[in-house]
């Protein structure tokens, strides 16, 4: 998916910025070609969640995957099904395409960017897509994340833009080191809570087993009385 985002931005930054018309039929082609196979993309996942059933009987890595995500999904509500289309037009799509076309300005595209994630987390909030309470946290504090990471690249670059940038160092070192740690949590937050789900299914098992047990020797108590 990134590789078509990144290849129909690019080309259309050849449109705007570049006058060559020698190769304009071979741009317009490549770019036509990239639209298409996106929107393809996007079609086959829609489809991919919406099938209502597997097409075969015996159950391959793709379906097991569909099901695990289904299975997390509130299935009933359509727009919930769908959050991973969702997902990934805010995260993969408009976000990329917006630091692509916006690079010539990355204040412009640090306001867009933040603005997307707002509206993004308001979505999330709304729809709590997920049956886990946990994964829903999971992608709130994910992009609550990346909200925190935007705001503090933004801070650097407007600081580093001020004429006297030696009176502000000491804010662009905690500016700096704060958006490393950021980075640092973005990139654990989803191992993190993978192993506390791990952990949570495990307790949950555990309790279910332990009950069971209870019940089978009150009832064998009982039989033996």
């Amino acid at each position: 998916m990134g590789v078509f985002v990144i290849g129909i931005n690019q080309q259309l930054k050849e449109f705007f910025y570049e006058s060559d018309l020698d190769y304009l039929g071979t741009k317009i082609s490549v770019l036509v070609i990239c639209f298409l196979l996106f929107l393809l993309i996007l079609y086959k996942q829609y489809q991919y969640l919406n099938r209502q059933k597997a097409r075969q009987r015996i159950i391959n890595f793709y379906e097991i995957c569909r099901e695990k995500i289904l299975n997390d999904s509130i299935f009933e509500s359509k727009l919930r099904r769908n959050f991973t289309l969702i997902f990934i037009t805010f995260q993969q799509v408009l976000i990329p395409t917006i630091f692509i076309q916006f690079s010539w300005s990355w204040q412009s595209a640090n306001i867009i960017s933040i603005s997307l994630e707002v509206l993004f987390l308001i979505i999330l909030i709304r729809l709590m897509p997920f049956q886990s309470k946990l994964t829903n946290f999971y992608f709130i504090m994910d992009t609550l994340s990346w909200i925190s990471l935007y705001i503090q690249f933004y801070l650097i670059i407007h600081f580093s833009s001020m004429p006297n940038t030696n009176n502000y160092s000491t804010i662009l070192d905690r500016l700096s080191l704060s958006f490393v740690v950021t980075i640092q949590i973005i990139q654990f937050l989803q191992p993190f809570f993978m192993k506390l789900k791990i952990v949570k299914k495990s307790i949950a098992t555990n309790k279910q087993l332990i009950q069971q047990f209870i019940i089978q020797e009150y009832q064998n108590y009982l039989q033996q009385k």
